[in-house]
């Protein structure tokens, strides 16, 4: 079964976990712990080895880590950001730790999602939010807010839940009673879980990389755009918003820039070859307090210089024929050949003026 990371947020949270782990009822639970805190440990199975005489011994694995956080319905909203901010930071610590020993230039692969998805993965497995019928608009901002970065189960103790929490959001897996919360501990449950939660990790680090790639190229080109509210007070790049707006567009927007980057392809090879020709700004001076205009392509004194230019190579060309065609009468063959047409072309003249 592997490493299963679990949070439950909401009120009455230390009651459904215990009826969650409840080895009487559950298939998988061998052994519960004790509440360290807002934390306990199970196990789904136990460890056999050796004591110091040589005996077996059996030691409960706990390999089952869930955490709570108790959220009531009439808490404000400054109290409920706070429980986001406290929850984003507990479910991207390991983002963090896995992000540092990856590359930084390391495409998404289906190597790495199935690495991040195994039994061993330090990622969080899933969050059980606690819900009511119909969900508050606290939890709604809950689910809203920490959808993104780990796979969501919405769990209610009243009664069935509407088939709209089922939309994206929240994962496929859907408990509608106790009994049916203890199959997550099922292989193929938490296999999908914990793919859910590599996708969420590599759509997350594909967000920063894209965002330290941005400011890279900022830094590199020293541009820096400054935006001031009304009071003096610069606004900064918001990163929650743009991460909640954009996150799921990524590859689209990415997918669309390359599309125009296909079709738009500058022809600048031509331009570049007639540019050596021309003068550089550097050898050209004006007077003090004067700036240079463009230049004239029909400027006569230009014309003149240019033509003139030419007359070398033109020299050059008539020397080179004029060279091959007396190598060419140096042939003894030729010269007869030439003698005789003179002769001919002589005496057809004559005839013709008689």
């Amino acid at each position: 079964m592997g490493e299963v990371r679990l949070i439950v947020v909401g009120k009455g949270t230390k009651k459904v976990v215990g009826e969650m782990l409840d080895m009487d009822d559950s298939e998988d639970v061998v052994d519960v712990g004790r509440w360290e805190g807002d934390v306990i440990r199970a196990s789904t199975d136990w460890i056999e080895h050796l004591d110091a005489h040589g005996l077996e011994k059996y030691e409960a694995l706990k390999n089952v880590e869930v955490r709570v956080i108790e959220v009531l319905d009439d808490e404000e909203d400054d109290i409920i950001q706070d429980h986001i901010t406290t929850l984003k930071e507990t479910i991207q610590q390991p983002f963090q730790v896995i992000s540092d020993v990856l590359h930084p230039e390391g495409q998404p692969s289906a190597v790495l999602a199935n690495l991040l998805s195994s039994s061993s993965t330090p990622l969080y497995t899933a969050l059980i939010l606690l819900v009511d019928n119909p969900p508050t608009i606290q939890q709604t901002t809950l689910l809203t807010s920490l959808s993104p970065v780990i796979p969501i189960i919405p769990f209610s103790t009243s009664r069935r839940l509407p088939p709209t929490l089922s939309l994206p959001g929240t994962s496929p897996f859907h408990p509608d009673n106790t009994h049916a919360l203890q199959r997550l501990f099922r292989p193929d449950t938490l296999n999908l879980l914990r793919s859910e939660a590599a996708d969420k990790f590599l759509k997350w680090r594909e967000v920063h990389r894209t965002v330290a790639q941005i400011e890279r190229q900022s830094q590199s080109s020293n541009t820096s755009t400054k935006i001031e509210v009304d009071e003096g007070e610069e606004k900064g790049w918001d990163k929650q918003k743009w991460e909640l707006e954009y996150l799921h567009t990524l590859s689209l927007d990415v997918a669309r820039m390359r599309a125009r980057s296909s079709t738009i392809t500058p022809s600048h090879s031509s331009f570049t070859n007639h540019s050596s020709c021309l003068p550089s700004s550097s050898s050209v001076s004006a007077p003090p307090g004067t700036a240079l205009g463009p230049i004239d392509p029909l400027h006569l004194p230009s014309l003149i210089l240019f033509s003139l230019s030419l007359l070398g190579p033109l020299k050059h060309s008539v020397i080179r024929m004029f060279r091959e065609a007396v190598g060419v009468l140096g042939d003894g063959r030729v010269r007869a050949a030439l003698v005789s047409g003179v002769v001919v072309g002589f005496g057809v003249g004559l005839g013709v003026g008689r």
